[in-house]
């Protein structure tokens, strides 16, 4: 009988009547009627930026097949695949030689231009670290002389690979960016091969042609050949394989060159929009992923629009609610006064009772669960600052042995020429750089100590470099006693050796800097005199740095693990900057609060995320 009455099924059949019933149909109406719709605007839409982004790739290479042909506009090329040339042709090896350098310089991304002429097996290049280069060679690539041949166009076009000679020369040239090589097998009137001509150029406009086709955040997009190698993205491992993809044999049994398809599977629930370009450069296909999520994004908004004129009336339904009854209504008043207590971090509940109804019964409950959460939250922070402790040993441990190298090799070149006393004094600083950095018991030293710890480092860099390097130290009296995280100072010093000395033109200098900035915060910079950053890659660096998800994007582990460390001890009040010098150089400033006591640096990292846990144990 008491459910027949209660207020949970009175409350259920006037908000099914006045809301949930006219506003279900209104969703299902709307959207039914509009999916469809938005749904080949979609497509459209799509469809024509992959048509864009297809012509814009086109043209591009078409413009290097282009240059391939020129090869036979040379009124010279004709007996030069007939004869090659000879020892002393020196008129003709000048002609060739600016001919290639003139297929070099047509655009900024060509990496190398290789010719072969069967006839004498000659080979010659131009290339960013060879003007010109020629030398007798046994063509022996045979993947490039099979595709070539069987191509009704006499082209293949090679997947990304690591730049090399192709044969002038052992190994790789001195980049280890990726290629893309557009290979022309050149032939005579009667179509009888007589060598190759091949142009690697760099994958970077490909790329950025790629990049504005499609959302990396809700899409994805492949550029691959009919085989089903990769061109975009690339993906250096035996993976780099189209036709590794449930969908690459769907696609090739597409009949139009342009179109779509839908496709489900356990990776992948969507549409697949996809172009081709002409065979004649290479018959790569364009192919773009749009996730039904994102097809139906429109379609969902007016879904979310209506639920929101729903939320409206029912607000309306509460306001009529509370007026036939006040008495029903207000233990739902304090029930609401308590859970915004809760939600203001107060985790305590002021009433005994709201009755015996089934609101009673909720507010029994309720209290049941906050005394749960509470005693939950005070497990799972203690779990964090466990947690915490752990990362800071994983970040300290992290140290890079390049430095360690380096110094033994000055350790043995001065053993060489010195003699003992010398080489004890080297010993000595390594033996104080080592036991310093991997002591993991200590994690907080004062910040003399840290500067004593870098002056070791530079000792052993000093007599590596000897007049080559400079140091300057500006460091104040009244900092030297702040308590700070071990190894903050030296990484950034590593980084100037690691990253910038070697391009130094005239000798190499540091500026380490140490005081108080507002009398309360500490301020230290390491100024070198490199090459900078460009602007563009130091905004970017900013924002990968400030950005949690993007920070482990950053190349090295230096500057982050530096960051990484003191956010885990003084979290938002640390502060680091990257700038460029005036005239010339790099600028690392790191300002965090200057304390000189190491139980409140603890206290300080205790409180970070756990404030709530101490407000309630209080």
């Amino acid at each position: 009988m008491m459910f027949r009455s209660s207020i949970r099924k009175r409350m259920i059949i006037l908000l099914l009547l006045i809301t949930v019933i006219p506003f279900g149909g209104s969703i299902i109406l709307t959207y039914t009627y509009t999916i469809e719709s938005l749904k080949e605007k979609t497509l459209e839409e799509n469809a024509l930026l992959l048509f864009q982004g297809r012509m814009s790739i086109q043209n591009y290479l078409e413009g290097l097949n282009r240059l391939t042909l020129s090869f036979y506009k040379k009124p010279e090329s004709t007996g030069w695949m007939k004869s090659g040339f000879a020892e002393q042709d020196y008129t003709e090896m000048t002609s060739l030689r600016e001919f290639l350098s003139t297929m070099f310089h047509f655009n900024d991304d060509i990496e190398q231009v290789f010719l072969y002429l069967s006839s004498k097996q000659q080979a010659f290049s131009v290339s960013s670290r060879y003007i010109f280069n020629a030398k007798s060679l046994n063509y022996n690539e045979q993947l490039v002389l099979d595709r070539t041949k069987n191509s009704e166009y006499n082209t293949y076009l090679q997947k990304p690979h690591i730049l090399t000679h192709h044969g002038l020369e052992e190994g790789v040239l001195h980049t280890t960016d990726q290629v893309i090589t557009l290979h022309r097998m050149l032939v005579n009137p009667g179509n009888i091969p007589q060598g190759i001509v091949s142009i690697d150029f760099n994958t970077d406009s490909i790329y950025n042609l790629a990049q504005n086709i499609y959302n990396p955040q809700e899409e994805q997009f492949y550029l691959t050949d009919p085989e089903g190698n990769l061109f975009f993205p690339y993906i250096d491992s035996e993976e780099n394989e189209a036709s590794t993809y449930d969908w690459f044999d769907t696609l090739l049994q597409q009949k139009s060159e342009q179109g779509h398809f839908f496709w489900k599977s356990a990776d992948f629930n969507g549409v697949i929009i996809y172009d081709s370009l002409p065979s004649s450069l290479g018959g790569l296909l364009l192919v773009k992923q749009v996730a039904f999520e994102s097809l139906y994004q429109e379609a969902n908004e007016i879904v979310k629009l209506n639920i929101a004129i729903g939320l409206i009336v029912m607000v309306l339904v509460v306001v009529a609610t509370l007026f036939v009854s006040f008495k029903i209504t207000s233990p739902i008043r304090v029930l609401l006064k308590n859970i915004q207590r809760i939600e203001s971090g107060n985790m305590e509940v002021d009433f005994k009772t709201l009755g015996r109804d089934e609101i009673g019964i909720l507010g029994s409950r309720f209290k049941s669960m906050i005394d749960t959460i509470r005693n939950m939250i005070i497990k799972e922070y203690r779990l964090e600052i466990q947690n915490k402790t752990n990362q800071l040993k994983v970040l300290q441990s992290q140290i890079n042995p390049h430095f360690l190298n380096n110094a033994l090799q000055s350790i043995g070149a001065v053993a060489v020429e010195k003699d003992v006393p010398e080489v004890y004094k080297l010993i000595r600083s390594l033996s104080n750089i080592m036991r310093y950095s991997m002591d993991t018991s200590e994690d907080l030293v004062p910040l003399s100590k840290e500067i004593d710890h870098v002056s070791e480092y530079l000792k052993l860099q000093k007599e590596r470099f000897e007049e080559r390097l400079s140091l300057e130290w500006q460091v104040d009296d009244d900092v030297k006693g702040c308590i700070v995280p071990k190894m903050i100072i030296q990484p950034l010093v590593e980084n100037y050796f690691k990253h910038s000395f070697e391009n130094v033109r005239n000798n190499g200098s540091l500026i380490i800097r140490a005081s108080l900035k507002y009398s309360d915060m500490l301020y230290i910079s390491v100024q070198d005199n490199g090459v900078g950053i460009p602007t563009d890659v130091l905004d970017q660096l900013h924002n990968q740095l400030h950005d949690e998800h993007m920070r482990n994007e950053i190349n090295g582990i230096g500057l982050v693990n530096v960051y990484s460390r003191l956010r885990l001890y003084y979290g938002d009040q640390v502060h680091v900057q990257l700038s460029n010098v005036d005239h010339g150089g790099l600028m690392v400033e790191l300002s965090l609060p200057a304390v000189y006591s190491e139980s409140t640096v603890r206290e300080m990292s205790n409180h970070i995320g756990v404030k709530y846990d101490e407000s309630n144990s209080d």
